[in-house]
């Protein structure tokens, strides 16, 4: 009993402790913005600002922060934590709500079709260097309370609302789901982007969760249950009662124009009452709102069996969508394993360069005056594979004549390879399945075929 004993309270104790983190008192809004949730190399977030919050309105707590993942399995390592109530007590709760709540919010009015309370808002201006701007997200609340069915008939609301060049102000939304009503069409200022894959439906807690079945007619009888973290829900590595899995919001945009983006959570009050319990939480990775930078693609690496042939020149090709005005540097390492760059002689100004000589290799780019970024890559030439095109033959006599021999095909990788100890053989039993790298034989080959 003692060994059984042991290993029970271990796991016990690990469930304690395994509870995301959360600070809502360190990083200012500028900070998280800037230095948690924006990625790439123009990270200059401009007009970072809290309109509204628990704190401006004197709740006495605060209901946005960052988060950490720590021990816990929580589908993002960290990130920007938005709340319908206060953030600190999200990992094992209660999380507070205020006595009497603090205003809603105008744009979510117009989602819910309702009225809301408790709204935190966070908005910024930015400038993408991508043609897509994406970043990924996930929605958790008290209000998936197992039997309540309050996903059915009310729930509460968040949105991310883009505004820019190309972004149409009215825009239609699937609300409900429900292929017999209407479409609402509605003026945000901007398009709300929190919506689910390929639809105009917002991500909202009564279009994910697997309650039910709703009443029909109900505003959640038409939801999408493989949206909702069944999983996830029942970890314990927060105070919900459960949570949709990781979305990613997205959106087409014009490299190099200015954009605002809101970022909206709030409750929803069905019948403008001051209801302000039952809080929701919006988890935005760390990292994942990447505006833009230089990607000179993965390494080419003989560890990674990806180099390239002496003497099979390689162009890169920078993943970058380069405003007008654009200008590029190429540079290269020197030494090698220095760390030291130095400009090509006569320069390297194109957006690609083609190489043949081990090294690595850094662009450095000016987007037409918005910001400078660079990226770097390591690029391996090794000397062309010398393999025997002619081995010998393995034969076996098939001494009992029954039709069946067993082959140890590694007696022939010697013979293949000439004896060189960095190739690797694998073999196949079509010319099509070598070539595509599938269906490998295994080593004790069975022949079958006199002929073969």
């Amino acid at each position: 009993m003692k060994k059984l004993l042991l290993p029970l309270v271990l796991l016990f104790s690990y469930s304690l402790f395994s509870q995301i983190t959360v600070d809502d008192t360190t990083l200012t809004v500028e900070q998280i913005i800037n230095d948690v949730l924006i990625a790439g190399d123009c990270t200059a977030a401009t007009n970072i600002i809290s309109p509204a919050n628990s704190d401006i309105s004197g709740q006495g707590f605060n209901s946005f922060g960052v988060f950490d993942m720590a021990t816990s399995g929580f589908p993002f390592t960290g990130g920007l934590v938005m709340a319908s109530g206060g953030v600190a007590g999200i990992p094992t709760g209660p999380i507070p709500s205020g006595n009497t709540g603090w205003p809603g919010d105008a744009d979510l009015n117009l989602l819910s079709q309702g009225n809301t309370t408790n709204a935190t808002v966070i908005t910024f201006d930015f400038v993408p260097i991508v043609p897509t701007l994406k970043f990924n997200y996930l929605l958790a609340s008290l209000e998936y309370e197992t039997g309540a069915n309050y996903p059915c008939t009310f729930a509460d609301v968040f949105a991310f609302i883009l505004t820019g060049p190309g972004i149409p102000n009215i825009n239609n939304y699937d609300h409900d789901a429900n292929p017999a009503t209407a479409e609402l069409t509605l003026d945000l200022g901007g398009k709300n982007i929190a919506l689910l894959p390929g639809t105009n439906i917002p991500a909202a807690i009564t279009n994910i969760h697997d309650e039910g079945p709703c009443n029909p007619g109900d505003a959640g009888e038409f939801a999408f249950p493989e949206y909702y973290d069944s999983a996830g829900s029942g970890s314990g590595d927060t105070a919900f009662n459960g949570r949709t899995i990781a979305l990613t919001a997205e959106e087409t945009v014009v490299p190099g124009q200015t954009y605002t983006i809101k970022l909206v959570v709030a409750d929803f009050d069905p019948g403008n009452t001051g209801d302000t319990i039952l809080d929701t939480a919006v988890f935005i990775e760390e990292g994942s709102f990447d505006i833009g930078s230089v990607d000179l693609g993965v390494d080419l690496t003989l560890p990674d069996g990806n180099a390239r042939c002496e003497g099979d020149p390689f162009v890169i090709q920078p993943d970058i969508e380069a405003p007008g005005g654009t200008t590029f540097e190429w540079q290269f390492e020197d030494p090698l394993g220095s760390g030291i760059f130095v400009p090509f002689v006569p320069a390297e100004t194109d957006p690609f360069l083609t190489v043949s000589i081990t090294g690595r290799y850094k662009l450095l780019a000016n987007l037409g005056g918005i910001c400078e970024a660079e990226g770097e890559v390591f690029i391996e030439f090794v000397p062309d594979i010398t393999v025997n095109t002619n081995p010998d033959p393995l034969i076996r006599c098939d001494i009992d004549n029954d039709g069946l021999l067993e082959f140890d095909l590694s007696e022939a990788d010697m013979d293949l390879t000439l004896g060189d100890p960095d190739l690797a053989v694998s073999y196949h039993g079509t010319f099509t399945d070598a070539d595509l790298d599938q269906l490998p034989l295994p080593t004790l080959y069975t022949n079958d075929d006199p002929y073969n």
